[in-house]
């Protein structure tokens, strides 16, 4: 079983949000490691090869190659990674319905607008990974209350 310490994954393709993503995570002192990828091409590859099962997965929806619904389609589509069960959530600017619409079509466990504000992005971040740490879900230990 994973631990809730096991990393964050972060896929975005935007150096400038990485950052802002990387410097809330540090704000938040969260036990977790945050990985980074800036492409879906570099993380299922890290994905396929590693027997860790991360925390959660925080992706971006539009980005240069393989978009956001690309990478949770390869996730569905891979029985070896499908299995890990880890939480896919959409952090990102695009507020259409049709993406919201489509994105839990894809049954991912959260769509995330990133804000318009670091304290927002901040906030959004505590409040994932507090009801992630709190949530029973297949690969990951109960949480001890």
């Amino acid at each position: 079983m994973g631990k809730i310490t096991a990393p964050v994954v972060l896929i975005e393709d935007d150096p400038d949000d990485q950052e802002f993503i990387k410097e809330a995570f540090r704000n938040l002192n969260l036990p977790n490691e945050l990985l980074c990828f800036f492409d879906g091409k570099s993380f299922i590859d890290y994905l396929s090869n590693t027997e860790e099962s991360p925390f959660v997965i925080l992706c971006n929806l539009n980005m240069q190659g393989m978009n956001g619904f690309e990478i949770r389609q390869k996730i569905a589509d891979t029985p070896e990674l499908k299995r890990k069960s880890i939480p896919f959530i959409f952090l990102t600017t695009d507020t259409r319905p049709s993406s919201i619409f489509k994105a839990y079509d894809a049954i991912v466990q959260g769509y995330v607008i990133k804000g318009d504000t670091y304290a927002k992005l901040e906030r959004s971040l505590r409040l994932i990974m507090d009801y992630w740490t709190l949530c029973c879900h297949p690969g990951h230990e109960s949480p001890s209350l």
